[in-house]
């Protein structure tokens, strides 16, 4: 007999209430005490009973995410802040969504056929050569998060047809359907920055981990520490499930994010031409796209035993890369940029940020200013 399971509502339902309950703690803050954020987001008066309920069982985003503000939804039903001027019809920006979102299912339904989790776990697996293997790690989590996609593109439909998802015109004068966007595929697939990650996938919780946990971690007048976001990927692993599998990935992605900002700290101070060689492209790509399949194996297997032999069968390679680069630039430091020369702090300010209303999500880019190692984010 099949069973509904209702963890991934349980989980959107947590963010939720989360953030509610501390932006209605921020309203009784001095606004000085405040972010920009906690400003404008903080909660001043009680919802009505109609509009909790509304909100926390909103059905366009219950199931799957993706997660937004109280006050943002307030605004949205009663028509002010961003909504105030009106919106034009969402009806075939949703519709094309919802296509998107079958085509997600469809691949992910013939895929998954011939690779899924439990070929990680099987005889055939483990009798291939160590190349083999490693494409097979490939495989078998990008085939996984095409059903994240399916999930997420219908919730994105449904904001859109609603006009909740509407941001605005962009410079060209075209309208923008992209408010709470919660993953962007071909940024995640093709990805050659592990830290850029978390501005493509899963936005919405991205920007809940910085903004309740990572932000409100962070010392007032002191830069992030390695340690900060050591403590907001757990938290993301426990709010997944208390399972070892969730653990596993979540702090291993700590080292994927510091490996790559080790890597652009060398790679700021190369010439243009080398940093855009085809060939160095997609040797990050290469580099990018094993580490994160490589990690998501454990968030795919979840139990401990299986997904250390997982990793043991490729002689735990990716660990070993991503220490391994984080120790380098301990023994060699990467130089500083000269000062007649522009800086860049961190990835993210080289692109503009996108987020629910155009906020920043990702906070596993914010250090590479701050010590090499081994703390830095």
């Amino acid at each position: 007999m099949r069973s509904i399971n209702v963890t991934g509502a349980q989980m959107v339902l947590t963010l939720k209430m989360i953030s509610a309950a501390v932006c209605y703690h921020d309203g009784l803050m001095p606004a000085q005490e405040l972010t920009p954020y906690q400003e404008s987001r903080k909660l001043v008066a009680m919802p009505s009973p109609l509009e909790w309920l509304s909100y926390i069982f909103a059905s366009g985003n219950l199931l799957a995410g993706p997660f937004f503000e109280l006050r943002d939804y307030r605004d949205y039903i009663q028509r002010q802040g961003a909504w105030a001027g009106g919106f034009p019809s969402g009806l075939l920006p949703g519709v094309v969504r919802l296509l998107k979102a079958l085509l997600c299912m469809a691949f992910h339904l013939r895929m998954t056929q011939g690779f899924n989790a439990s070929t990680l776990e099987s005889a055939w697996y483990y009798s291939q050569p160590l190349w083999s293997r490693i494409v097979v790690l490939y495989l078998v989590p990008t085939i996984y998060r095409y059903k994240y996609y399916f999930a997420w593109a219908v919730a994105e439909s449904g904001l859109t047809v609603s006009g909740f998802n509407y941001n605005g015109k962009s410079d060209r004068g075209s309208y923008q359907w992209d408010r709470y966007v919660n993953t962007r595929i071909r940024h995640v697939e093709f990805q050659t920055s592990l830290a850029k990650l978390p501005e493509h996938w899963n936005v919405c919780t991205g920007l809940f981990l910085r903004q309740y946990v990572y932000e409100r971690l962070t010392v007032k007048g002191k830069p992030p520490t390695f340690f900060t976001l050591i403590v907001t990927q757990l938290v993301s692993g426990i709010w997944h499930g208390l399972f070892p599998g969730y653990v596993l990935f979540f702090i291993s992605s700590a080292l994927m994010f510091q490996s790559s900002k080790v890597l652009y700290r060398y790679e700021r101070n190369w010439p243009k031409q080398v940093q855009n060689f085809p060939l160095w492209v997609v040797a990050k790509w290469a580099y990018t796209a094993f580490c994160l399949n490589y990690c998501a194996s454990a968030f795919m297997i979840l139990t401990f035993k299986e997904s250390l032999a997982v990793w043991r069968s490729i002689s735990f390679l990716g660990h070993f890369l991503m220490i391994a680069l984080i120790l380098v630039s301990v023994v060699l430091p990467p130089r500083t940029p000269k000062k007649s020369i522009p800086a860049v702090k961190d990835e993210q300010h080289q692109q503009k940020p996108e987020s629910q209303s155009g906020l920043k999500s990702n906070w596993a880019a914010d250090t590479h200013t701050a010590p090499t190692a081994p703390a830095a984010h």
